[in-house]
């Protein structure tokens, strides 16, 4: 099995090493923080590659969870080890951004699934679903609370980021309850 994918191995060992050489470039070599958004993005890379190699089959709802795990560990990152690196000044960006896509997600999801008298009438959503968008909810709030201070407008996207998770995941799980019509939906 793993030798009928030795190129995939090949591409992930490049990822990682384009991975090391835009952190070096930057952390060692330039030291001004301008790679560390190309260096975030192959490590996004890496991480499909690392699914696609296992062969896991993911729904959105475990994109959706995987893009909150991430956003939540580099704000702790960014709260821990490098709040006041000038090496890192570019992290608060990307957190955002990073904790803005399961969020969007989660929304496209629930609007492909609101009727206009019920809501997720055509198919129920899954409990996984509830629970990735509760963990996009906890990433949100971690990065609010961390950027309360160091960047206020930050903050409050995380805020509004957290609200909308917690109300998606609330009427996913009204709905997996059974409670479908909008009526139910309302209070």
């Amino acid at each position: 099995m793993l030798l009928s994918k030795p190129r995939r191995w090949l591409g992930l060992a490049l990822v990682l090493i384009g991975c090391y050489a835009y952190l070096y470039s930057d952390l060692v070599v330039r030291r001004v923080g301008t790679y560390i958004h190309a260096a975030a993005v192959t490590i996004l890379w890496a991480e499909i590659l690392i699914v696609q190699l296992l062969n896991l089959q993911m729904g959105v709802d475990a994109i959706i969870g995987l893009l909150a795990v991430t956003s939540l560990v580099i704000h702790v990152l960014q709260a821990t080890v490098s709040r006041d690196s000038q090496y890192t000044r570019s992290l608060p960006t990307f957190g955002l951004l990073l904790g803005m896509l399961p969020v969007a997600m989660g929304m496209i999801v629930y609007m492909q699934h609101a009727g206009p008298r019920e809501i997720w009438a055509d198919q129920l959503p899954r409990w996984s679903f509830v629970a990735a968008m509760l963990l996009s909810a906890l990433a949100s709030r971690v990065g609010a609370t961390i950027y309360q201070k160091l960047l206020p407008k930050y903050s409050l996207s995380y805020h509004s980021a957290a609200g909308a998770s917690v109300m998606i995941a609330a009427a996913a799980g009204i709905a997996m309850i059974g409670g479908m019509r909008w009526d139910e939906h309302a209070p």
